[in-house]
């Protein structure tokens, strides 16, 4: 288990320094590889060493943490750098604006 939560703390410390300016847009491909490289293979082992000791949660939750980083991780190493998807709070997907009739203030 310990190995696993130190894969999670690499990669979100990896992922925090690319979103607060730490490290630059431009280098997006190498956090990628770095995310691949390290934590994932650190969590899906932890993964797989959780299940062989019978502890369930503890493999699953580590299984799906190693999986998401992984998509993360191939997401910026195969995106284009500094680039976003255009979802969330300022895309403009509609979901986060007031309806047209709405007053202004």
């Amino acid at each position: 288990m310990p190995l696993g939560l130190f894969g999670l703390a690499a990669a979100s410390f990896v992922v925090s320094g690319l979103d607060l300016g730490w490290v630059a847009p431009s280098q997006q491909r190498m956090v990628g590889v770095v995310l691949v490289a390290f934590p994932v293979v650190l969590q899906l082992t932890a993964s797989v060493l959780c299940f062989l000791s019978r502890d369930g949660v503890a493999g699953s939750a580590l299984g799906v943490l190693g999986a998401s980083w992984l998509t993360v991780g191939t997401v910026y190493t195969i995106g284009p750098p500094g680039s976003t998807s255009g979802a969330g709070a300022g895309g403009d997907n509609g979901l986060c604006r007031a309806p047209p009739d709405a007053p202004q203030t």
